[in-house]
């Protein structure tokens, strides 16, 4: 197992939580895109805030982790018509079943 799984296991077991940077996210696109871009959004674990369907706005809290190649994505989503802002928000304690996931990355079990 590798050095990173152990520090992180041991820091678990005595009562430390896994963190994740969270983003602000803010997104605008055309009306008729917004159910996609909202679709989207829940497949990346994002926490939707104020919606204006009318706008094409949105606001959502989200993990930096799910944002990589977000760009490319809102484009394809959008045929290029959305535009977006990332801002950091802080760290949310990472979910249990997450955690294992993130585990299994780090080379444990």
């Amino acid at each position: 197992q590798g050095a990173l799984y152990q520090a992180v296991s041991a820091a678990v077991s005595q009562g430390c939580w896994l963190v994740e940077p969270v983003m602000a996210l803010e997104v605008e696109v055309p009306a008729d895109y917004l159910s996609g871009v909202l679709a989207d959004l829940s497949v990346r674990r994002a926490e939707v805030g104020e919606v204006d369907a009318l706008a094409g706005k949105l606001s959502a809290r989200v993990s930096l982790e799910c944002m990589f190649a977000y760009s490319t994505d809102l484009r394809s989503l959008t045929q290029g018509r959305g535009t977006f802002s990332l801002k950091p928000d802080g760290c949310r304690v990472v979910a249990k079943g997450r955690e294992a996931e993130l585990r299994a990355q780090l080379g444990g079990a």
